[in-house]
């Protein structure tokens, strides 16, 4: 599902085209749904036991090297932005951890993904391999010949009054004057006080991760987040009980989950203290 809040949450990187070192093109074969122990980094497979992924589509590297040293950063030396892969796969994962996109600081940082509990921390970006395995209720999503995939949630969709929208349609454009929404493919980017693109109303629609807004934006919309993202990135978060309601940096303890009529349906909403 096309997630409004694309320009606010950095997205899970897709796997670069596939290139040799110095950006030589390099002719894969169909990609396995399932290589425990390996992971996939343009024509090699890298042992995860002793090596990790470095990968850039835009600078041509594909390399397997060292797995780095405690919190070292293993593929520094290949270039700026190169992402870091230590799984890429839920089968690369002990027990009932899967393989998640993560990021090492909070800006400015390139990705990297490990083995990690689910939900994952920054929102649904878990990888896969295509035609692999995901969490449960999910499903792995990639591109035609791409080497891997995010697992995205099978029953996602959001109510937009009487209509649930889904598929191409996934956003609900919801006037809140109005009371009044539509599904779309997208609800454009004018900043509106009225105008919610809507992306999920509950965590029920995301599969169990967080459904809030971003405040760092000035568009109004929700979408599927990460537990660690909300607290410093959200104004807005919808709940089914006060148990999905985190503390908030800004906004602290949550005080309870209540009916708000702002938002289609029965949309609940975290309040806190001063709300």
């Amino acid at each position: 599902m096309p997630s409004p809040d694309a320009a606010a949450l950095p997205a899970a990187p897709a796997a670069p085209d596939a290139a040799a070192e110095g950006g030589a093109p390099v002719k894969l074969g169909p990609a396995p749904s399932a290589t425990p122990g390996k992971i996939a980094c343009a024509d090699k497979q890298c042992d995860l036991t002793t090596q990790v992924c470095c990968e850039s589509g835009p600078l041509g590297v594909a390399a397997c090297v060292p797995k780095p040293q405690k919190d070292e950063y293993a593929c520094e030396k290949l270039g700026e932005g190169v992402t870091e892969l230590h799984c890429d796969e839920k089968a690369d994962c002990p027990g009932t951890q899967s393989c998640c996109m993560t990021w090492g600081c909070s800006g400015g940082c390139p990705p990297i993904a490990v083995c990690s509990d689910v939900p994952c921390l920054h929102g649904p970006v878990e990888q896969c391999l295509p035609g692999g395995a995901c969490s449960p209720g999910f499903r792995c999503a990639a591109s035609a010949g791409a080497q891997r995939g995010s697992c995205v949630y099978e029953k996602s969709g959001v109510q937009c009054g009487k209509a649930r929208c889904s598929g191409d349609k996934p956003v609900c454009c919801w006037n809140a004057k109005q009371k009044k929404g539509e599904c779309a493919s997208d609800c454009g980017d004018e900043p509106n006080d009225d105008r919610w693109a809507l992306g999920c109303t509950t965590p029920d629609d995301c599969g169990g991760y967080p459904c809030a807004n971003a405040a760092i934006t000035p568009r109004q919309f929700s979408a599927c987040m990460g537990a660690y993202d909300v607290p410093d990135r959200s104004s807005i978060v919808f709940c089914r009980t006060l148990a999905d309601c985190p503390t908030m940096n800004m906004l602290g303890k949550p005080r309870a989950c209540l009916p708000d009529r702002t938002f289609p349906g029965n949309a609940k909403t975290c309040r806190f203290a001063g709300q």
